[in-house]
C-alpha cells in the first residue's frame, strides 16, 4: 500500500508539474513564434515600410538555431531552470521590444534576440522530461506532449486575429500575449519540477539502475545547491550511474562542444538526416498551397482544405507513432520504425511527385496523397526530435540537452533555407521534379540515419533495459521490481517471487549487494 502510494504521488507530479507545465510552457513559446507573420500587415501600415523591409525581418529569426546548436555552451554556464526561466524572460523582454519598434532595425534586432531566447526552450523541456519518463512509454508520452506546438500555433494564430478584429492594435496584441508569457513564467517557478530527487524519488534512470526509495531516503537530507537543484552525495553510486540525474559524473563532466559532438558515432548522420527531414517537411507546407492553386487550379477554399489536410493528418501520425514506437520491437528498435516509416514517407512524397501531371482537379486523390505524406513526415520528425534522441543519447551517453539543441538546430536552419531551394524550382514551374527531389532527399535521410540504426542494433542485442532479461549472476526473486509501464500511469510493484510481467528489472547496487530484502522503489 504504501508503495502504491509512491507511485500514485510520481505519476500525479509528473503528469501536473512536468508534462503539463512544461507543455503549457512551450506552448506558450510557439505562440510567440506567429507574432511576425500575423501582425505583418499592420507593422508595415504602422511603420511605413516595404514587403522587401519587413520579410527581412522573418531572417532575423535564424538565431534560433543558432541558439539551439549552442546550447552546449549555454550548459555550461547555467542549470537548465535558469535557461528555463531565462528564456522565458529575454522572450518578454524582446517582444515587448518588437511592440515598441519603430524602425526597421529595432524590429530586425529585438526579433533576433527572441530567436536566441526561443532557442533554449526545446532542449531543455526534453532534457527535464527525460528525468521522468521510462524508456518502454518515451514514444507515447514524447507524442501526446509535442502536440504542444499544434495547440502554440493555434493559439499564435487564432487569438491575435480575434484582438486586431475587435479594435487592438498590434502593439497592444504583442504586450497581451507577453503578459501570457510572464504569467507561464511564475506558473513554472511555482510548480515546476526539474528532477523526481526534489520529490525524494528516484528519476526513471536511478530506478532502472536499481535505486529504490528505501535506499534514496537513507541518503538524506538532500541539499541544494547554488542554482536551486537538489543534490544526492556524490559518493552514491546508483545516483552516480545516472546520466540524467544533477549528481551523476556525467553531469557535473564539462559539456561537449559541438565539435565534440559532431565526433560521436552517429551524430552528424543524425543531424544530417533531421536536417533534411525539416527541410522536407517545411518545403512541403510552405509550397503545397501554391502549387495547388497556381499548377492545378484549386479554388482558394478547396486549396486551403487540402493544405489543411497535411497538417491534420500530420497530428495523427505523430500521436499513433509514438504509440507504436513503445509497442512494436519491444520499444527497443525506435530508429529501426523511424526508417521504415521514412520509405513510406519517400513513397508517398514521391508518388505525389509522379503522378502531379494527373491530378489536376482531381481534390479526393490529391487530398489522399497529401493525407499519406502529412502522417509519415510529421511521424518521422516527431520520433526523431523525441523519444529517438533519448534513447540515442543513452546509447553515445551524453548529456540529452546538447544533443538535442544541436540537432534541432541544424533542423531549424533547414526550415530557414528550403525557401529559396524551392523556389529556383516554383519559379520554372518544375512542381513535378520539385516534389519528386524531395522523394530523394527523404531517401537520403533515410541513408544518414544507418549509424544510429546499427547503434541501436547493437543495444538492442545486449540484454540492457530488455523485458525480462536480468543480468549475469541475478535471480528472479523478490528483489525484483516489477515495473509494468503505461501511457497513463506506471506501478512500481515489490514482487515476491518471479511472475509473467511486462519487464522485470534486478535490483543493483549496493542494496543488493548488502543483501537488503523487500525494498520498493
Amino acid at each position: 500500500m504504501e508503495a502504491q502510494k509512491r507511485i500514485s504521488l510520481f505519476v500525479r507530479i509528473r503528469l501536473i508539474d512536468v508534462l503539463t507545465v512544461l507543455g503549457i510552457y512551450y506552448c506558450m513559446f510557439h505562440m510567440m513564434r506567429r507574432i511576425v507573420g500575423i501582425t505583418r500587415t499592420r507593422v508595415q501600415e504602422s511603420l511605413g515600410l516595404s514587403t522587401t523591409a519587413v520579410s527581412w525581418v522573418d531572417m532575423a529569426f535564424i538565431t534560433y538555431s543558432i541558439s539551439q546548436m549552442s546550447y552546449g555552451t549555454y550548459r555550461q554556464f547555467a542549470s537548465t531552470r535558469t535557461l528555463l526561466y531565462g528564456g522565458i524572460v529575454l522572450t518578454a523582454l524582446s517582444c515587448t521590444g518588437y511592440a515598441l519598434s519603430t524602425h526597421e532595425w529595432q524590429l530586425l534586432l529585438w526579433w533576433g534576440i527572441n530567436g536566441i531566447a526561443q532557442g533554449t526552450g526545446w532542449p531543455t523541456c526534453v532534457s527535464i522530461i527525460g528525468n521522468w519518463i521510462f524508456p518502454a512509454e518515451r514514444g507515447a508520452i514524447m507524442g501526446v506532449w509535442s502536440a504542444n506546438n499544434a495547440v502554440g500555433g493555434v493559439l499564435g494564430t487564432m487569438l491575435p486575429t480575434m484582438l486586431m478584429s475587435s479594435g487592438l492594435s498590434w502593439r497592444a496584441v504583442i504586450m497581451v500575449e507577453v503578459a501570457m508569457v510572464l504569467a507561464v513564467g511564475a506558473l513554472l517557478v511555482w510548480r515546476l519540477r526539474q528532477h523526481p530527487n526534489e520529490v525524494g524519488m528516484p528519476s526513471a534512470s536511478q530506478a532502472l539502475g536499481g535505486l529504490t526509495w528505501e535506499a534514496l531516503h537513507r541518503l538524506q537530507p538532500l541539499t541544494l545547491d547554488r542554482e536551486g537543484v537538489y543534490r544526492l552525495p556524490p559518493s552514491d553510486a546508483a545516483a552516480a550511474a545516472d546520466p540524467t540525474s544533477p549528481t551523476s559524473a556525467a553531469a557535473s563532466a564539462p559539456v561537449p562542444t559541438v565539435l565534440q559532438l559532431l565526433r560521436l558515432r552517429g551524430v552528424a548522420g543524425y543531424t544530417a538526416s533531421y536536417w533534411i527531414q525539416q527541410l522536407v517537411r517545411y518545403a512541403f507546407m510552405a509550397w503545397l498551397p501554391t502549387y495547388l492553386s497556381v499548377a492545378q487550379g484549386f479554388s482558394v477554399a478547396r486549396t486551403g482544405v487540402i493544405a489543411a489536410a497535411f497538417d491534420v493528418a500530420g497530428v495523427a501520425g505523430i500521436l499513433l507513432t509514438g504509440y507504436l514506437s513503445d509497442r512494436l520491437f519491444g520499444g527497443r528498435r525506435r530508429v529501426k520504425l523511424m526508417l521504415l516509416l521514412t520509405v513510406a514517407q519517400m513513397t508517398a512524397i514521391g508518388l505525389f511527385g509522379a503522378l502531379s501531371p494527373h491530378l489536376h482537379q482531381r481534390t479526393v486523390a490529391c487530398t489522399l496523397l497529401v493525407i499519406l505524406a502529412g502522417f509519415f513526415s510529421f511521424g518521422v520528425e516527431s520520433l526523431g526530435s523525441g523519444a529517438c534522441i533519448l534513447t540515442f543519447c543513452e546509447h553515445v551517453r551524453v548529456p540529452v540537452g546538447p544533443v538535442v539543441g544541436l540537432i534541432g538546430g541544424f533542423g531549424a536552419l533547414g526550415s530557414v533555407l528550403q525557401g529559396p531551394l524551392s523556389g529556383v524550382f516554383g519559379d520554372r514551374g518544375a512542381w513535378r521534379a520539385l516534389f519528386l527531389l524531395f522523394g530523394l532527399l527523404c531517401a537520403l535521410s533515410g541513408v544518414f540515419m544507418l549509424p544510429v540504426f546499427w547503434l541501436e542494433r547493437e543495444h538492442a542485442g545486449d540484454g540492457a533495459g530488455g523485458a525480462g532479461e536480468a543480468p549475469e549472476g541475478t535471480t528472479a526473486s523478490e528483489d525484483n521490481i516489477r515495473l509494468q509501464v503505461k501511457t497513463e500511469s506506471l506501478r512500481w510493484d515489490a514482487e515476491a517471487g518471479a511472475g509473467t510481467i511486462e519487464e522485470e528489472l534486478p535490483l543493483a547496487g549496493d542494496a543488493v549487494a548488502a543483501g537488503k530484502k523487500g525494498s520498493d522503489v
